[in-house]
């Protein structure tokens, strides 16, 4: 700890009335005195970084960053160059790298910091800023409708592997330590067509695995392409003519098919079977 008669005078700073050592209640006078400081004291208590004090100043004043550190009686005060240095181990998320010097909340990335700044008031101030929906932009819609037609092939498939050890990579500094891979040892899958035919299931274990599954799948693939390219022609019962002349809406958004005057609409079927869908 440095003698009091130690301390600088001359840096340019208004000192007058602060003691040396100088306690963290009379910061508020210290920044009072001089406008271009704003001030943030830390500590260290029960292996956590605590907060002494946060500065009250707007953000467009740059902060010093002050760790206090007590032993008993005595204390003194060291700069805290990289306060994320500091509080990466205090953080629930280890992939978070960028740290509020307000509310110490951390952030993946120097972009989503920035964005939060100009609404952070400090530590338990008030909560970092919400985005709330526009008016008419309020409401979620589903709007891949063409996922909800038949497909005309499904394939399902699974894989099974076996858990290896890696051994030797592990490094003391990173977060995120790989102690095991899955290595693919077998696969099945089944083809299942729209009529509710199926094929397979085709099954396989030992070794270049993922190497035959893909082999496998391209084989059939020319197979299903094949089936695709001879469409059957559509099949309309007098029910289905009535259904498709009257109709007004969509039978799968069910949104309105007139446009400006016009219906516009077209008929959709299975290409195995040709029976007709809406």
């Amino acid at each position: 700890m440095a003698r009091p008669s130690s301390y600088p005078t001359e840096d340019g700073l208004n000192f007058t009335g602060i003691d040396f050592p100088t306690p963290v209640k009379q910061i508020n006078k210290l920044e009072k005195q001089n406008p271009n400081l704003a001030i943030n004291v830390f500590g260290w208590e029960e292996e956590r970084v605590i907060v002494h004090r946060l500065s009250e100043k707007e953000g467009s004043v740059k902060r010093i960053n002050l760790m206090l550190i007590q032993s008993k009686e005595k204390s003194h005060y060291t700069f805290v160059k990289r306060l994320n240095a500091l509080l990466y181990d205090q953080n629930r998320h280890n992939e978070s790298k960028h740290f509020c010097e307000r509310c110490l909340h951390g952030y993946t990335t120097a972009e989503l910091l920035e964005r939060h700044k100009p609404e952070c008031m400090g530590q338990l101030k008030r909560p970092t800023r919400t985005d709330l929906p526009k008016e008419g932009e309020h409401k979620v819609k589903f709007k891949n409708h063409h996922k909800q037609m038949k497909a005309s092939f499904v394939v399902y498939a699974d894989f099974e592997s076996l858990i290896r050890k890696i051994h030797g990579c592990a490094k003391k500094d990173q977060a995120t330590i790989k102690a095991e891979v899955h290595q693919a040892c077998g696969f099945s899958y089944i083809i299942v067509k729209s009529d509710g035919l199926t094929h397979g299931p085709y099954v396989y274990r030992g070794e270049d695995t993922v190497y035959r599954s893909l082999a496998s799948l391209q084989y059939h693939e020319e197979m299903m392409r094949a089936v695709l390219a001879d469409k059957k022609p559509i099949v309309m019962t007098p029910e289905d003519w009535h259904k498709f002349n009257s109709a007004t809406d969509c039978y799968i958004c069910n949104e309105s098919l007139v446009k400006t005057g016009f219906r516009n609409a077209f008929d959709t079927y299975d290409p195995n079977t040709g029976e007709y869908c809406g």
